[in-house]
C-alpha cells in the first residue's frame, strides 16, 4: 500500500528562522522530542518498483507543475497538475485511493482559488472522478489542502481535504474506492485561518488519527480520532504567545520504539492579518492613518499616509489593485464656483483600487498621519515612488477603520 510520509502546503513561505519540532504522543499528552531543520520531502513507490521516489509541487506564481523524481535516479517526469494559467500554488498527496494498488496524485489548488482537488496518475491522465472534487463549490476562494491515511483502520486509504483561509474550519474525508464522501467535522469552529493536515497511528493503536493545525494564524493544532471525529487533544506547540500559522507532516520512518508516528511540526508566516499566503499584501488603517505592506506575511514597509476628509471618505473594504498608471490627472469639477472643485495637475505613482480612488503621490502637502484627501490615500514622494515599484497589478488591498 502507497501511504502519504508529508504533506506540504501550497502557498506558505516559512520565515527565515521559524522554529520546527518534532514531538511523539505520549500519556495522553503531546512531548516535545527535539528540534528539526527542515520537513522532509514528499515520498512514495509511484511504480511498484520498491523504490522510493520523491514529489515536489511548483511554488506560488509558477506553472502548476508536479515533478516527479524517480528512485533510480536517472530520470524526472514532469505532470500538470492544472491550467497552465493557475499560478496560486497548489497541495499535493500520493497514495493509492481507490484500492488498485498502484498509487495515484492528489491535487488541490490552493488559497485564492476554488480549491479544485484532481486525482492524476503518474501518466497525468485524470484518475476517479474525472472532473475533480470541488469541495467547497465552484465559487469558493478559500483553497483547499490535503493528506491521506488509513483512518478508520478498514484497510484502505483515504483522502482528507482541509478548507483554506477565509472559510469556517472544515475537514472532509473521502473514500474514493467507491465509497463516496465519509462525512466531515469543523476542527476550529468558525475560525478561518485554514485548515492543514496529516494522519498517522501517534497512540500506536494501529489505526491512524487526523491531526490538524491552523495554517494561517492561530498557532494551534488538534488531534482527532479517524473514525468519530472525537477531539483527543489540542495544543499549542509553539507556546500561548505565538499566533502564527503552523505547517505539519508525519513521519513514520524513525518509530520512537513504541510503534507510535511522529508529528513534525513547523512555524509558517505571521498572523491571520498579515496574509501569510499571499506574496503581496497591503492594508491601510484609517484610525491610524498608516499603510502596511506584507510578503508572505512578513512586512516589507510601513509609513504613514492621509487618507479622505470626513465628507470625502476613503471607501472601506476588500479590493485589488487594479492598475497602475505612471502619471495621473487628478481634477475634479462639482459645478461652477463650487469650493470643492479642484485641480491638483499631473501627478506620478499611481495605484488605482477602485474606479477614481487610488494610492499616490501627493506634492501638496506634508501633513502625513492626518486625513487630507478627497478619499484616495496621498504618499510622500519616497513612499510612492517605492510602493509603485513593489505592488504588482491584481495584489489585494484592505482598508479597515
Amino acid at each position: 500500500m502507497f501511504g502519504l510520509l508529508l504533506l506540504v502546503g501550497p502557498t506558505a513561505a516559512s520565515a527565515e528562522g521559524s522554529e520546527r519540532a518534532s514531538f511523539v504522543w505520549s500519556e495522553g499528552s503531546w512531548a516535545r522530542l527535539e528540534d528539526i531543520i527542515t520537513l522532509p520531502p514528499i515520498m512514495a513507490d509511484l511504480d511498484g518498483d520498491g523504490l522510493v521516489d520523491t514529489l515536489t509541487s511548483a511554488p506560488y506564481g509558477q506553472a502548476p507543475v508536479v515533478t516527479v523524481t524517480w528512485g533510480d535516479g536517472y530520470d524526472a517526469t514532469e505532470l500538470l497538475a492544472f491550467d497552465p494559467g493557475m499560478l496560486k500554488g497548489f497541495d499535493l498527496v500520493a497514495a493509492d485511493l481507490d484500492g488498485d494498488g498502484t498509487a495515484e496524485l492528489a491535487v488541490a489548488a490552493g488559497p485564492e482559488t476554488n480549491g479544485h482537488v484532481r486525482l492524476i496518475g503518474t501518466d497525468g491522465l485524470p484518475r476517479i472522478f474525472p472532473d475533480g472534487i470541488f469541495p467547497y463549490g465552484t465559487d469558493s476562494k478559500s483553497g483547499s489542502f490535503l493528506t491521506a491515511g488509513d483512518v478508520d483502520g478498514d484497510g484502505a486509504m483515504e483522502l482528507l481535504i482541509g478548507s483554506g483561509p477565509g472559510r469556517e474550519s472544515n475537514v472532509q474525508v473521502w473514500g474514493l474506492d467507491g465509497r463516496g464522501l465519509l462525512g466531515d467535522f469543523s476542527p476550529f469552529g468558525d475560525t478561518t485561518y485554514g485548515v492543514r493536515l496529516t494522519t498517522g497511528d501517534f497512540d500506536g493503536d494501529g489505526r491512524n488519527e487526523i491531526a490538524v493545525a491552523t495554517a494561517f494564524g492561530g498557532g494551534e493544532i488538534g488531534l482527532f480520532d479517524g473514525l468519530t471525529f472525537s477531539r483527543l487533544s489540542s495544543f499549542r506547540p509553539f507556546g500561548d504567545d505565538y499566533d502564527g500559522g503552523v505547517e505539519l507532516s508525519t513521519d513514520s520512518r524513525s518509530n520512537v520504539g513504541d510503534g507510535t508516528d511522529r508529528l513534525l511540526v513547523s512555524q509558517v508566516g505571521s498572523s491571520y492579518d498579515t496574509r501569510p499566503w499571499l506574496p503581496q499584501y497591503v492594508r491601510v488603517d484609517i484610525s491610524e492613518q498608516r499603510l502596511y505592506a506584507y510578503e508572505f506575511g512578513q512586512l516589507a514597509s510601513t509609513f504613514l499616509v492621509s487618507t479622505g476628509l470626513y465628507g470625502h471618505s476613503t471607501p472601506l473594504g476588500e479590493f485589488d489593485a487594479l492598475a497602475k498608471p505612471e502619471y495621473v490627472h487628478y481634477l475634479w469639477f462639482y459645478g461652477e464656483g463650487d469650493p470643492n472643485n479642484y485641480d491638483l495637475g499631473v501627478i506620478r505613482w499611481n495605484i488605482r483600487f477602485l474606479p477614481h480612488f487610488y494610492i499616490h503621490y501627493a506634492p501638496w502637502h506634508n501633513n502625513f498621519g492626518r486625513r487630507m484627501s478627497h478619499g484616495c490615500i496621498n504618499v510622500n514622494r519616497a513612499n510612492a515612488e517605492w510602493i509603485y515599484g513593489w505592488l504588482n497589478v491584481g495584489t489585494p488591498i484592505t482598508v479597515i477603520e
